[in-house]
């Protein structure tokens, strides 16, 4: 499964946001697209609620998607983190 990474600023300083599994398949569902749509580019609003949602799931934030987007000062991607894998395997 793909798994993205955002760097994100707000008042508290910049941080990373790793987005994995369930938030990517959170936003496919809420925008009817496909992760791989992404290679034709990503939107703003894109990241920023992906980080939202990975934020949201870990209890970093617990405000509304539009009151973490007016908090935010600056969001980019992030090299990916890499995936774990079971010994084993």
């Amino acid at each position: 499964m793909l798994r993205l990474a955002f760097q994100v600023e707000d008042a508290a300083g910049p941080r990373r946001v790793d987005v994995g599994p369930a938030s990517i398949v959170a936003w496919e569902r809420k925008t009817d697209r496909r992760i791989s749509d992404l290679a034709n580019g990503v939107s703003a609003e894109d990241m920023a609620w992906m980080c939202w949602h990975a934020e949201t799931k870990a209890n970093v934030v617990a405000k509304p998607f539009d009151d973490y987007l007016d908090s935010l000062t600056d969001i980019e991607d992030a090299p990916a983190p890499k995936a774990s894998t079971a010994k084993g395997r």
